[in-house]
């Protein structure tokens, strides 16, 4: 049983770190827009029976029902983890310099 505990725990710390990356890489209008979003579920919790600022996967999966009509396909863990995955991959090129130089004479 601590074993399925201890192995619970891993899988969330790591969506957590995903997130707590995602957001410090987020850039600034991103971050305005997303507020804007997340004031929309806060009030939109207030009017709810449940529990206002506790997020629970059914909570937010009524939200995204009643108000976003196109969701994404995919988790969101999975998603964010492919956003930085390739601003990583993108970061690692520009260090390198390979997208300067290409197909040049030296």
């Amino acid at each position: 049983m601590a074993e399925k505990a201890r192995m619970l725990v891993e899988l969330r710390e790591s969506v957590q770190h995903t997130y707590a990356k995602s957001i410090q890489m987020r850039p600034t209008n991103t971050q305005r827009a997303f507020t804007k979003h997340q004031k929309e579920f806060r009030d939109w919790c207030a009017f709810s029976i449940l529990t206002r600022f506790t997020v629970t996967g059914e909570k937010f999966h009524l939200f995204l029902e009643e108000i976003n009509s196109h969701p994404s396909p995919r988790y969101a863990a999975v998603t964010a983890l492919l956003k930085l995955t390739e601003y990583d991959e993108d970061e690692r090129k520009r260090k390198n310099l390979e997208d300067h130089g290409s197909d040049s004479l030296l």
